[in-house]
């Protein structure tokens, strides 16, 4: 439902006009902000990270995991617990988006730090394998960037601070001595607030329009994910995670502001307008996958996770015509992690493919001049057996491009994490 300060409107022109404006808006990233009607780029889809070693081992952790990170990759590896665990991270993102229009190139880049992961897991005591309990606070929807675009004669400028994740609650369990289960449930929120601007000439006068759009959302909702662990043999682990439909809800306020320069002086005010918007989404389903291969001193992990994004549900499909915005992806990640014998030192790195799934750029159909790839790596020491201090850098980066317009986004992130068994 939607309704504006500025008058009634038809329920059929509410929909559509939240559809293109206020969605695209709080969502999308800048490649859709000069180019209505299109579809939006909702950041929903794209997975920040959580915890160091995780990252450090490129994201590969659907089998290696053996911490409270399990709550987010495999509840069903929370099983490994031996001893109460306490876990804290953080993490800092720089991002830099380079466009060129027409052979027009911007520059823009973003940072934050950001509260990135909080948990607590406690086994209980069993007479035989394993009962444990978490929960926790995961980011792994970021939503910090800027962006900067211009076309000649007009100018985009956008500013969004926010981000989504899950509150989270897991149990696990061994159903016999080589196969656990778990389950985790979320309780999704989160906020943004963006502003967005547009500076472009008016004719025949000589004239600037200058509009402002600043959207303030918050953001709920739930999901749930099960999993499972088999323990193949002493150095194998499997694992499978399926992450069911995750329900978000928006609720916000966008404000909108137009004034107009003349040659020589400003006139005033010429339009305002705030609506208030209530609406939802809904994820598809993931299925994750991966095995891990652990000797003395060294593990190896594998990852797929297969997601159909042409799912992907506000009020139906995401669809231009009988043209899906969205296409399936299979993301690959791979991940190693080298303990030293004569240090308690662990290294790692990693490696992943992500291919972009959504499939337009300024409304139209783009070309995936390079699909994303991160690298990674990480380090973490043990401290008496007890403390666990991780840090992991990774670096990601794609470009697409459509005739006479591309984009190129870089992302670097630092995460530091602190864990403690009791």
């Amino acid at each position: 439902m939607l309704t504006t300060l500025a008058g009634p409107v038809t329920r059929l022109a509410r929909r559509y006009t939240f559809l293109l404006t206020s969605l695209a808006v709080i969502l999308c990233p800048a490649t859709l902000l000069a180019a209505y009607p299109s579809l939006p780029d909702i950041p929903l889809v794209n997975d920040y990270g959580v915890f160091a070693r995780a990252q450090g081992m490129g994201g590969a952790h659907v089998a290696a995991c053996e911490d409270i990170s399990a709550l987010f990759f495999n509840p069903a590896g929370l099983a490994l617990l031996k001893r109460p665990e306490l876990a804290v991270g953080l993490s800092h993102l720089t991002s830099e988006i380079s466009t060129t229009w027409s052979g027009n190139t911007l520059l823009s880049s973003a940072g934050a730090t950001r509260l990135n992961s909080l948990g607590m897991a406690y086994p209980f005591p069993t007479f035989r394998g394993s009962f444990v309990v978490a929960g926790g606070y995961g980011r792994p929807n970021s939503m910090d960037y800027d962006y900067a675009r211009t076309s000649g004669s007009e100018n985009i400028l956008v500013t969004e601070r926010g981000g989504a994740g899950p509150l989270a609650g897991g149990v696990a369990v061994d159903v016999s001595p080589n196969v656990s289960v778990g389950g985790s449930f979320q309780i999704l929120s989160g906020s943004s607030r963006r502003t967005f601007l547009d500076e472009y000439p008016l004719a025949p006068v000589e004239s600037l329009s200058t509009r402002e759009r600043i959207d303030d959302s918050d953001i709920s909702g739930w999901g749930l994910s099960l999993g499972a662990l088999f323990k193949a043999g002493k150095p194998f682990k499997a694992g499978i995670t399926v992450q069911f439909p995750q329900h978000y809800f928006f609720e916000g306020t966008q404000t909108v502001t137009e004034t107009r320069l003349g040659h020589v002086t400003q006139d005033s005010l010429s339009s305002y307008e705030e609506v208030r918007f209530e609406d939802e989404i809904t994820l598809p389903f993931s299925f994750s996958s991966g095995i891990s291969f652990s000797v003395p001193y060294l593990t190896l992990a594998f990852d797929a996770s297969y997601t159909d994004w042409t799912e992907l549900d506000y009020a139906g499909p995401l669809k231009v015509g009988n043209f899906y915005a969205y296409k399936p992806t299979v993301d690959l990640r791979f991940g190693q992690e080298l303990t030293l014998p004569w240090l308690p030192v662990r290294l790692r790195a990693g490696y992943a493919i992500e291919p972009i799934s959504y499939k337009l750029l300024l409304g139209d159909e783009a070309t995936i001049v390079k699909d994303k790839t991160v690298f990674s790596a990480g380090a973490g020491i043990i401290l008496e057996d007890s403390i666990t201090l991780d840090v992991a850098y990774t670096q990601s980066s794609f470009e697409r491009a459509i005739a006479g317009f591309s984009e190129k986004d870089t992302a670097k992130k630092l995460f530091l994490s602190f864990a403690y068994r009791f």
